[in-house]
């Protein structure tokens, strides 16, 4: 009977710390430039804009892609010496109030565009069955601006603060 009895601990105390250390590994998701599988990626866009995206696992939670965006788009911000970043709705768009439109006609491209003309682009459509992933990966993909002053944007709610970023996530 004793032998038994201790077994059964031995069996329950190994449960426990297999699901301590599955948890651990959980709430331990890196957070770092893209490796294959997560992380995040930027491309410059102009010189205080970027393309951020960040990219979880299938254990990954949604917030955490989330807050790890708002994260990097603020590391990126502060790297600037600015206060705040705005989240555009695509590449481009005009956020500031006194911000000129640029037509196509009015750009060094234009010329080119012109005297080219149309371009044929293939399409490769693969054969075959199509397979759809059992799986989503979370991930959140959107240019960012960053601006030392609100004021001088054209809608001042979308501003969101380097600063109030940065304290949360420590």
């Amino acid at each position: 009977m004793k032998l038994n009895i201790t077994v059964l601990f031995l069996a329950l105390m190994g449960g426990a710390v297999q699901g301590a250390c599955a948890a651990d590994a959980l709430a331990a998701i890196p957070f770092g430039p893209f490796a294959g599988d997560t992380g995040y990626q930027e491309i410059p866009l102009a010189e205080k804009s970027w393309y951020l995206a960040v990219f979880g696992s299938r254990k990954t939670d949604l917030a955490w892609v989330e807050n790890g965006w708002k994260t990097r788009a603020a590391q990126l911000c502060s790297s600037m010496h600015e206060n705040y970043f705005v989240e555009m709705r695509y590449v481009g768009e005009r956020i500031l109030i006194d911000e000129k439109v640029v037509r196509r006609e009015d750009s060094d491209v234009s010329r080119f565009m012109r005297t080219v003309g149309a371009t044929y682009i293939p399409i490769i459509v693969p054969s075959g069955p199509r397979e759809i992933a059992d799986y989503v990966i979370p991930g959140k993909q959107a240019p960012i601006v960053c601006v030392q002053n609100p004021e001088l944007l054209s809608d001042k709610t979308r501003a969101v603060s380097v600063q109030e970023v940065l304290k949360q996530t420590r």
